[in-house]
């Protein structure tokens, strides 16, 4: 019978699915920039859903409880809790 996936086995398959990731492009014959670049590139593929291993995945910020007065209290932007940066259609380089 079929069950939700736990936290544990989801959080399992995406660090099962970067380890493949990193081991793919340590073996890429190319220079160390681009190998990086392309492992940066294949882990954000993997948060957007575009692997059959992991379902998309929100990255979603929270920042300490006292940042954003520390930030106000500096002149500085601040981190919204809760504020989701993924999917936004955007390409992250």
């Amino acid at each position: 019978m079929s069950k939700a996936r736990t936290p544990e086995e989801l959080r399992d398959a995406l660090l099962d699915q970067f380890r493949q990731l990193a081991m793919y492009w340590s073996t890429v014959d190319c220079d160390k920039r681009t190998a990086l670049d392309g492992l940066v590139n294949s882990i954000l593929a993997t948060l957007d859903g575009q692997t059959d291993s992991c379902p998309a995945m929100d990255i979603v910020c929270r920042p300490h409880p006292s940042d954003k007065q520390y930030c106000i209290d500096n002149d500085e932007d601040w981190v919204e809790d809760g504020t989701v940066i993924s999917g936004l259609g955007e390409d992250f380089r």
